[in-house]
């Protein structure tokens, strides 16, 4: 987003907690590769897309972040977390007000991140654009009560909250003050009307990504990729099963699980993404999944690369960005309608009911039975991913909001 406002002449100030262009955390891009820890090179690969912007249009509160992520490490239970979320919020919004808005006209918000800001500037003549990232909080809450009372033992005993109401009071605020709430999703924007948002003020803005010409994805390479993996699906080999993100309830862990124990033999399965679940849960899961762990966002490609198929069964997300990076990598993709996504059914892949186990292996055993039509969702998911570039993204999202290029 600070890219799509800078391009268009249009960004005032980016505020963000670390970036690693700017301050002292520059100093970790003079560490050599090969001797960065992986959060360094988390780090390193962490908003490169604005590392060219001026300095002046960017602040950053580098202490904030480290400081946050320490105490998110250090909390014991998820109600320490979101006290340590609320917090860090509300520090970060009274560092953006001490630093001020110069001549801004419009305030684009990250969910409730800036609550605090838009409380200042609300009533001051400044257009409140609030992002939606995911779901209303209590459908997720809802949606996850579902999913640990169907899989117990999967988290562990204090894995729950008691703080739903404070955080559903923050969002009910916050789209008050919002003159326009961005929803990714028609999913997304259906859970905040449900939980008393306001439908008049909710624009739908599916997201956008560009892969293609940063890592030579040209013509050839598509050709060349899609036969490479149609070989594999023609010659029997074993089904590649990739799934991106946080390896937790939230993502469909238990039915990945279901689906590689069913195809034991006919498909590997990798997840790539930080481990949310108990101890007990990780060894029933890595007897049949691959579990690589949190892994810098710029080493996920070589992952989109070695897989068949995308999937990815998550019971809420907002518009799921992996379902784009693979749509754009030619992987047919096999998620829920809660996703958020992009994807069609039948077409660059297949949707499947959340929170089942059956429809995830239906969809498998179909994607396997038929390479041809594999490689036909692969590259109608090309044709997809095309339309849902950054400039694309960028284009609705000026429309949406009101707003026009410089």
């Amino acid at each position: 987003m600070p890219r799509i406002y800078y391009e268009a002449g249009l960004l005032e100030r980016f505020y963000t907690d670390i970036h690693v262009a700017h301050g002292w955390p520059r100093i970790v891009r003079a560490i050599p590769r090969t001797l960065q820890p992986r959060a360094c090179r988390r780090l390193v690969s962490r908003g490169v897309e604005i590392a060219d912007f001026p300095h002046k249009q960017v602040r950053t509160f580098p202490t904030l972040g480290l400081r946050y992520a320490l105490r998110r490490n250090w909390a014991q239970n998820t109600d320490a977390l979101t006290r340590v979320d609320l917090s860090i919020e509300d520090e970060f919004s009274r560092r953006v007000l001490k630093g001020g808005l110069g001549n801004a006209t419009h305030l684009h918000c990250f969910d409730i991140a800036s609550l605090g800001v838009m409380q200042a500037v609300a009533n001051t003549g400044i257009k409140i654009i609030m992002d939606q990232t995911n779901a209303a909080h209590p459908v997720l809450a809802e949606l996850l009560l579902r999913e640990r009372t169907k899989h117990p033992g999967w988290e562990d005993a204090d894995a729950g909250g008691t703080m739903d109401e404070v955080i559903q009071a923050r969002y009910r605020e916050a789209w008050a003050l919002a003159d326009i709430v961005v929803c990714g999703s028609e999913f997304v924007r259906a859970g905040v009307c449900r939980c008393g948002g306001p439908p008049s003020k909710c624009v739908v803005v599916p997201y956008g990504i560009d892969l293609g010409n940063a890592h030579g994805q040209d013509a050839t390479w598509r050709c060349g990729v899609l036969q490479e993996r149609y070989a594999r699906r023609r010659a029997g080999e074993p089904l590649r099963v990739l799934t991106i993100g946080t390896v937790g309830l939230r993502k469909g862990a238990p039915y990945v699980l279901e689906a590689a124990k069913a195809f034991r033999g006919r498909a590997s399965f990798r997840m790539v993404g930080a481990i949310d679940i108990s101890q007990e849960a990780v060894k029933w899961l890595g007897q049949y999944v691959e579990l690589t762990g949190l892994i810098p966002r710029n080493e996920v490609v070589a992952h989109y690369r070695w897989a068949d198929v995308f999937l990815f069964p998550s019971v809420c997300e907002g518009s799921a960005g992996v379902v784009y990076e693979a749509l754009a990598q030619g992987l047919p993709v096999i998620c829920t309608p809660n996703t958020g996504s992009v994807a069609r059914d039948g077409v660059d892949g297949l949707i499947v009911e959340p929170s089942s186990g059956e429809a995830v292996v239906a969809a498998l055993e179909k994607v396997i039975a038929n390479p041809d039509l594999c490689l036909t969702m692969a590259q109608n998911g090309f044709a997809t991913s095309d339309q849902m570039n950054v400039k694309y993204y960028g284009d609705r999202l000026l429309r949406a909001v009101g707003m026009e290029r410089v």
